[in-house]
């Protein structure tokens, strides 16, 4: 196996636009495939700049059922999507291992890939800092009100 090529990008945009914490992006690793009949996939560790990983994920050939059968040798690109509203403000390093079937690791590339996300957003409420923690998703919140009870 031969590692290709890595970079990060906005969704709808180029390498080296700015990547604010409302910017999905998508993480491209390309890797060449030298042996016949041999199933690899790439995991990637997202990790923040305290050294914390922040998540894993991993893609693979086996997800296609055409390539599951007979991998082919060849170039192959997996394309992560981390959506918008996810990773908080900060520096990342991207630790990138191309597995082999069962067989484990056969490739890493520690900080093969560095980004930073920039908090630009306006808010809302009195608080303007970094947010606490790893991600920083931006969930779906209702509260409602229930009337006044106070004294039940």
């Amino acid at each position: 196996v031969k590692l290709r090529r890595v970079y990060v990008a906005p969704e709808s945009g180029n390498v080296g636009d700015l990547i604010t914490m409302e910017t999905p992006i998508n993480i491209i690793v390309e890797y060449i495939n030298l042996i016949t009949d041999v199933h690899l996939h790439s995991v990637l560790h997202i990790v923040n700049d305290q050294g914390i990983i922040a998540f894993t994920t991993g893609a693979g050939i086996e997800l296609d059922p055409l390539l599951h059968v007979n991998p082919p040798k060849g170039l192959f690109r997996s394309i992560y999507h981390i959506p918008g509203n996810f990773l908080n403000s900060g520096s990342y390093r991207v630790n990138i291992f191309l597995i082999r079937g069962t067989f484990g690791t056969t490739f890493v590339l520690y900080d093969g890939l560095k980004f930073e996300v920039v908090d630009n957003s306006e808010r809302q409420f009195a608080w303007y800092g970094r947010e606490p923690g790893v991600l920083c998703p931006q969930l779906h919140w209702t509260t409602e009100y229930l009337g006044n009870h106070i004294n039940e």
